[in-house]
């Protein structure tokens, strides 16, 4: 059975360059607003969506002329970037050598999308990497495993049945924190996984290690991992 290990951009400064911890790029927003693509990528990464088959049919046909950023004070070029602001869904920007590496671990590319992005003083192509999205609708609650963290101080695990009764819970003010997900098997297959329920990415572990063998730089293994099981 293909195991999955969900990954974050390092936080490291000693491999990224700057304290802040948490990216490494800025993109420039006066830049943004006068981009010939500005309207679209608006419309699509920046406007709140419901329906995440209709978002991931947008997000993975969007094209865009590269999009200018910067540097954060200190930063450093690494493979795999954090970066501000949020685009809905995308989580890095990566380089040109780890969307080789990609490519060459044979991901499709109708799983994914990226966005040209041109960081100033950078002598490389890099990319902001949009990732096909699993909604929470296919997600089997009865055998997921959720945390109700809504009180920090007595958090306890919520009996879910459904997609539904996830809903109205979030709809009354429970916070849920999965520790383990159910998924259709069909997606162990698969060697990314982008879950609406998560904000960081599921790495196949043959990927990651083939990544570590190409010298990718700038992810981490999250050390608080959410269990992810297929039916």
């Amino acid at each position: 059975m293909l195991a999955f290990l969900q990954i974050k951009n390092s936080s490291n400064p000693q491999i990224i360059g700057t304290t802040n911890g948490v990216y490494q790029v800025e993109v420039d927003q006066s830049a943004l607003l006068e981009h010939e693509n500005y309207n679209e990528i608006d419309r699509v990464f920046f406007s709140p969506f419901k329906d995440v088959v209709q978002f991931n049919n947008l997000a993975l046909k969007v094209t865009c002329q590269p999009i200018q950023a910067r540097l954060s004070k200190k930063s450093v070029i690494t493979d795999l970037m954090g970066f501000s602001p949020y685009f809905l869904g995308c989580s890095f920007i990566i380089s040109q050598k780890f969307l080789e590496c990609l490519r060459e671990f044979g991901v499709n590319d109708d799983q994914f999308n990226v966005l040209p992005i041109n960081i100033r003083g950078a002598d490389i192509s890099m990319y902001i990497l949009y990732v096909s999205m699993i909604p929470l609708e296919l997600i089997d609650f009865r055998e997921s495993l959720l945390i109700d963290a809504s009180n920090p101080y007595s958090k306890g695990v919520a009996t879910i049945e459904s997609y539904q009764e996830f809903r109205n819970g979030q709809e009354s003010g429970v916070f849920f924190e999965f520790q383990k997900i159910c998924i259709p098997e069909k997606f162990q297959r698969e060697s990314i996984l982008n879950l609406q329920a998560e904000s960081n990415l599921f790495f196949s572990e043959e990927l990651v290690r083939f990544l570590l063998t190409k010298d990718i730089s700038g992810f981490e293994i999250l050390k608080r991992q959410t269990e992810l099981i297929f039916n």
